[in-house]
């Protein structure tokens, strides 16, 4: 922050001021067991489930799904696999 200040005649006041901000090593996360959007979408559908079972959507990387011709998708995740749950990389 720069700011100055000054008196000018006739009683007037003069004032300047520049806020900035540049950041240097910010944190940041990123998902290192992430889903697989492609095997989700697969799965996203009621049409494209067995009746009862779940589809998939966000926050459901975890989710075990039956699709309609009987195979199980057990989880989306893509890394370490659905034995993991999220795992985050700072």
């Amino acid at each position: 922050m720069l700011s100055f200040q000054r008196a000018l005649p006739k009683n007037v006041v003069l004032s300047a001021s520049y806020v900035g901000n540049r950041g240097h090593h910010i944190l940041v996360t990123q998902q290192a067991n992430p889903g697989d959007p492609s095997l989700c979408l697969s799965v996203s559908q009621p049409g494209q489930v067995a009746p009862g079972s779940p589809t998939c959507g966000p926050c459901a990387e975890n989710g075990v799904f039956t699709r309609a011709d009987g195979t199980v998708v057990n989880g989306t995740r893509t890394v370490l696999g659905s034995n993991f749950g999220t795992v985050t990389a700072q």
